[in-house]
C-alpha cells in the first residue's frame, strides 16, 4: 500500500505545527508584555523598514555601479531619482489627496444621517420578527457599533500620535543610506560570525531565500502600483467621488495576497453606496476587470509561480500573521513565511545528508 505522506512530509508537517503552537502560545502571552514590546517596537520598526528599503534597492545600486560610479555616488544618484520622483508625486498629489480627504470628513454627517435613515427602516423590518432573533440582530448591531466607534477612537488616537513617530521617519533614510554604503561589510562581517561549517549551508539558505522573496516582493510591489493606477483611472471615468485616496487604498491593500483586493473594494463599493448608489454595481465591474488583467497577465508576467506554496499554506499564515500584527502582519506573513520554509527545507536537507554520511561510515565500518 503505497504511504499517503512520506516521512519527510510528516516532519516537515510535525515541525510546521509546532511552529504553529509556539506562535500561537507567544500571542497568549502578548499582553503581558506590552510594555516591552512597546520599547522594542520603537528601535525595531525603523531598523526593520530601513532594511526592507535598503534590500529592495540593493540591486538598483549594484546596476548603478555598472556604469562606472562608485558605490557613493550611486546611492547618491538612486536617492536623487527616488526622492525627486517622490517629491513629484506629493507636490501634485497631496492637495489632491487633501482636499478629497477634506471633502469626506465634510460629508460625513450626511453619510451618518443616511445610515441613520437605513438603520431606522431596517428596525422597522425588524418587528415582523420573532423577539428571539429581533433581540438577537440587535445585540449583533450593538456589537458593530461598539467595534466602529473603538476602531474609529483608535484611528484618531494613532493619529495623534504620528508626531511622536516623526522621528522614525526622519531617521529611515539615514539608515538605509548606512546599509547600502556599508551592505558588503555587514555581509562580511556576519559571514565570518557563522562556523566555518556552517558557512555553505548559510550562504545557500541566503540564496534561495533571496531568489524566492526577491522578485516576489518586487513584483507585487509593482503589481500594486499597476492595479492602483488602473483603478484611479477606472474610478475617474465613472466619477466615483475621492478617487486618489481609494485608488491608492487599493494599491496598498493588494500587497496582501487573496484577502487585499476585497479589503481594497469594500471602502469604493461604501462610498459609491453612500454618495451615488448608481455606481456599486460600476465599482464591482470595474475592480473584476481589474483581478482578471492581475491573475492572468500581471502576476504570470512580473511574479509568476516562485514560492511554490499551496494557497492552504498562504491562507494559515495571513490569518496568523493578522492576528499577532495586525494589517502590518497581512503584508509580511507571507515573506516570513517564504523565509521560514527555506530555513526549514535546508536544515531537513542538511539532517538527511548527515545522517546518510553516518550511515554510510556505519556500513564501512562493519565491512
Amino acid at each position: 500500500m503505497n504511504r499517503v505522506f512520506s516521512p519527510q512530509s510528516l516532519r516537515i508537517i510535525g515541525i510546521f505545527a509546532l511552529a504553529m503552537l509556539i506562535l500561537y502560545l507567544a500571542f497568549l502571552i502578548f499582553p503581558y508584555l506590552t510594555p516591552f514590546v512597546r520599547i522594542v517596537q520603537a528601535i525595531l520598526v525603523p531598523f526593520l523598514i530601513s532594511m526592507i528599503i535598503a534590500y529592495l534597492l540593493h540591486p538598483l545600486v549594484d546596476l548603478l555601479m555598472k556604469t562606472r560610479l562608485n558605490r557613493t555616488l550611486s546611492i547618491l544618484v538612486l536617492y536623487i531619482l527616488f526622492f525627486g520622483a517622490l517629491g513629484c508625486v506629493l507636490w501634485f498629489g497631496t492637495p489632491v489627496f487633501i482636499e478629497q480627504l477634506r471633502d469626506l470628513m465634510n460629508e460625513l454627517p450626511q453619510i451618518q444621517k443616511t445610515i441613520l435613515i437605513w438603520l431606522e427602516r431596517f428596525e422597522m423590518q425588524l418587528q415582523r420578527l420573532p423577539d428571539g432573533i429581533h433581540l438577537g440582530i440587535n445585540d449583533a448591531l450593538l456589537s458593530i457599533q461598539s467595534d466602529s466607534r473603538h476602531t474609529i477612537s483608535q484611528m484618531v488616537e494613532g493619529a495623534g500620535k504620528m508626531l511622536d513617530k516623526m522621528f522614525a521617519l526622519v531617521v529611515i533614510p539615514f539608515l538605509v543610506f548606512y546599509f547600502l554604503l556599508d551592505a558588503e561589510i555587514m555581509n562580511k562581517t556576519i559571514y565570518h560570525l557563522i562556523p566555518t561549517s556552517k558557512r555553505k549551508m548559510a550562504l545557500d539558505i541566503w540564496k534561495d531565500i533571496d531568489h524566492s522573496l526577491g522578485e516576489y516582493i518586487r513584483g507585487q510591489i509593482m503589481i500594486s502600483l499597476v492595479v492602483g493606477l488602473l483603478s484611479l483611472i477606472g474610478y475617474f471615468i465613472i466619477g466615483l467621488p475621492y478617487t486618489l485616496f481609494l485608488a491608492g487604498l487599493m494599491a496598498v491593500t493588494n500587497i496582501i495576497p487573496y484577502f487585499g483586493p476585497f479589503i481594497g473594494i469594500a471602502p469604493a463599493i461604501l462610498v459609491a453606496l453612500l454618495t451615488k448608489p448608481s455606481l456599486v454595481l460600476w465599482v464591482i465591474v470595474i475592480n473584476l476587470i481589474i483581478q482578471i488583467i492581475e491573475g492572468n497577465i500581471l502576476a504570470p508576467w512580473i511574479v509568476g509561480k516562485r514560492l511554490h506554496i499551496h494557497p492552504v499554506f498562504i491562507i494559515l499564515s495571513l490569518l496568523l500573521g493578522h492576528q499577532i500584527g495586525g494589517v502590518v502582519g497581512l503584508i509580511l506573513a507571507v515573506p516570513i513565511f517564504v523565509a521560514g520554509k527555506v530555513v526549514l527545507e535546508h536544515l531537513i536537507e542538511h539532517t538527511r545528508r548527515a545522517r546518510q554520511i553516518k550511515e554510510g561510515g556505519n556500513n564501512q565500518q562493519y565491512e
